[in-house]
């Protein structure tokens, strides 16, 4: 029984590896164009004003537009299926990328343990993703807000695993220098979403709001370049499916 040569073996997992960081660029800018549209869809409210007309940046989460009755009691579905789509769509794409943490530690495999750690954490994280799309705070504001915790807590180890055999394979700084600046973000999101302010107060419902768009954002923004990385460094390899252009370093 013939089995497939390994450097056929390899530019399959190359490529494969590839499509899966093409997929989560795509979730990403998905993301980013559904939830502009379900944000002008929005039709209002937030947990402390019921009278509020739009969606506001400083005063409603991401979650609100995700919720099938806002807190005036009106029907938000255009909104709730926009919404829900870009971040399942995100989760899933972050289930599929989160293996290609082994990608970074190349042939040398330094902290190959830490990158399948990473990756149990980046698979766990994306599918707590999925949970808070498919579970509105409305529905259930516990198991929401539970999917919301593991979503980020796991998301944070998942950074930090990728940031540690980043630094052990001397990864290119301009994708190393980004992941360390998201990773001290995101640990302080983490500080605020368990032990920041409440927000059944004005100023602590701000705080928490703007907090969450800046994470939600920069998430969108590191995972982008992080993916666009590994697919650069899939694509120059050959022996991972890719092509090495002639005079590349």
């Amino acid at each position: 029984m013939k089995g497939v040569p390994v450097g056929e073996a390899e530019q399959v997992k190359g490529k494969t590896a590839a499509l899966r960081c093409d997929l989560l660029l795509a979730a990403a800018l998905n993301f980013i164009v559904l939830t502009s549209i379900a944000i002008g869809l929005y039709p209002g409210s937030n947990n402390i004003n019921s009278h509020t007309h739009g969606y506001s940046f400083t005063t409603n989460f991401f979650s609100d537009l995700g919720a099938t009755r806002v807190y005036s009691h009106h029907l938000n579905v255009a909104s709730a299926v926009l919404f829900m789509l870009a971040l399942a769509g995100v989760g899933l794409a972050i289930v599929f990328f989160s293996p290609d943490v082994s990608v970074v530690a190349g042939k040398e495999q330094r902290l190959r343990k830490a990158g399948t750690a990473g990756a149990a954490c980046g698979v766990i994280s994306g599918i707590a993703f999925i949970g808070i799309a498919a579970v509105p705070w409305n529905v259930s504001d516990g198991l929401h807000q539970l999917f919301v915790q593991i979503a980020f807590g796991l998301l944070l180890l998942f950074v930090v695993f990728l940031t540690a055999v980043q630094v052990m394979n001397h990864w290119p700084v301009g994708y190393l220098v980004p992941n360390i600046a998201y990773l001290v973000l995101l640990a302080a999101y983490v500080v605020l979403l368990f032990f920041g302010p409440g927000i059944d107060r004005l100023r602590g419902l701000e705080v928490q709001a703007i907090g969450q768009k800046i994470i939600v954002y920069s998430s969108i923004a590191n995972v982008s370049i992080q993916a666009y990385g590994m697919r650069r460094y899939l694509v120059r390899t050959p022996d991972m499916g890719g092509t090495v252009e002639a005079g590349a370093d």
